[in-house]
């Protein structure tokens, strides 16, 4: 039993450090949803109150004094024969202490960074909607911001209605010519609708990062993107460029979608017109209209293939006509979408092919109970986690 918490320990410990590899992520996934209590236990050693207290005292103490109270503690439980106190006590103070320990050997300066990523995305959940960051640095939750206006510093007529913000009338109200930017963060389980200055619709997909100009000048029309979105380009002479990650997209106008999120493949499909497709050490491709361009994000490998677009356009619609695809590849979408975590038993379930539609008004248990009935895969669900396993 022991031994085994301290093993769960190492696991948390390096997740704090994000130096989990994709086996141990899997193992301590699945311990934490065996129980309420794993669960419970988990969230209250990676809170951010927590993790200020582990580098407080990691910077107070050393390892071996930390490790030397560990076994004191366990060597009078063992000697009044209290098994039951050892368990709790292996659970909700060894298990504590040892992340500590762990920590502090394999990378103490990262505690910090832990701290503030936990700090960064608890802010982001309390506001559960999508943010739009102003040039000054003020933040904006569009979800609960009331329609009409948005009180933007220099600029007037930036106007907001549900689910959309327009800027085709922003206009300057003071003398600076500086170019200002705007950005939008759309968290898990939304999606957002821009109109920019020059009339081009961009339909932003959750877990989606967006800087663009508040007004284009009269060069070019230029805009950042991490994660997908689909364009509608407004037709004015003036190149368009969306660039992420050492790529870039160069239209004049047309429609098309970008899928550049970390640590996924980055893909461009082209829906109507042309577009032009920059790679690393000056590669070009010109795109038509069907046709994907692929980056593989592990080895770089490019792939141009003419598909069906309505896979990958749908989406803007609220629905997604899954054909023969694997579970993983579904379930990468639909986590983002319904905003929920996935977890596979092996390997072998992520490659399940499966066909499906599925509508973003409705939940997911109709997708669920489908994939219960085929007897090829069953699933488990606790809270906003789906687990896997045959």
């Amino acid at each position: 039993m022991i031994q085994d918490d301290f093993h769960i320990a190492n696991l948390i410990a390096k997740s704090l450090i994000n130096e989990l590899t994709e086996k141990e992520q899997l193992e301590l996934d699945l311990w934490r949803n065996d129980t309420e209590k794993n669960e419970k236990l988990y969230r209250k050693i990676t809170n951010e109150k927590n993790i200020a207290n582990h580098a407080y005292i990691s910077n107070s103490f050393s390892a071996q004094d930390k490790w030397d109270k560990i076994q004191v503690n366990i060597k009078k439980s063992i000697l009044k024969k209290k098994w039951t106190r050892i368990i709790g006590y292996a659970a909700t103070v060894i298990i504590p202490l040892l992340i500590v320990c762990l920590v502090t050997n394999l990378n103490p300066q990262k505690l910090q960074i832990a701290k503030t990523k936990v700090n960064s995305e608890q802010k982001r959940s309390i506001k559960q909607g999508t943010i739009l960051y102003l040039d000054n640095g003020r933040e904006i939750c569009l979800n609960s911001y009331k329609k009409g206006a948005v009180q933007t510093p220099g600029y007037n007529q930036i106007n907001l209605d549900s689910n959309t913000l327009d800027y085709q009338l922003a206009s300057c109200t003071t003398s600076n010519k500086i170019m200002e930017y705007n950005s939008i963060y759309v968290p898990h389980g939304n999606e957002f609708k821009l109109i920019l200055n020059d009339g081009t619709k961009v339909f932003v997909k959750s877990m989606t990062h967006l800087r663009y100009p508040i007004k284009f000048d009269k060069t070019k029309r230029e805009v950042e993107l991490e994660g997908e979105a689909y364009f509608e380009v407004a037709k004015n002479g003036t190149p368009f460029i969306v660039t992420t990650k050492e790529k870039s997209v160069e239209v004049l106008g047309t429609v098309f979608d970008i899928s550049a999120y970390p640590d996924d493949d980055y893909q461009a499909t082209l829906i109507k017109g042309s577009i032009k497709v920059l790679l690393p050490h000056n590669e070009t491709h010109i795109l038509k209209p069907s046709q994907q361009i692929s980056v593989n994000h592990e080895n770089n490998s490019v792939t141009l293939s003419s598909i069906d677009t309505s896979f990958y356009t749908s989406w803007v619609n609220g629905k997604i006509n899954f054909r023969d695809q694997k579970l993983k590849d579904i379930m990468t979408i639909l986590s983002r979408w319904y905003d929920i975590k996935v977890f596979y038993a092996n390997e072998k379930i992520k490659d399940i092919r499966i066909g499906c539609n599925v509508d973003r008004s409705k939940q997911i248990f109709p997708f669920i109970h489908l994939l219960e009935r085929t007897n090829v895969v069953h699933a488990k669900i606790n809270g906003n986690t789906i687990s896997f396993y045959n």
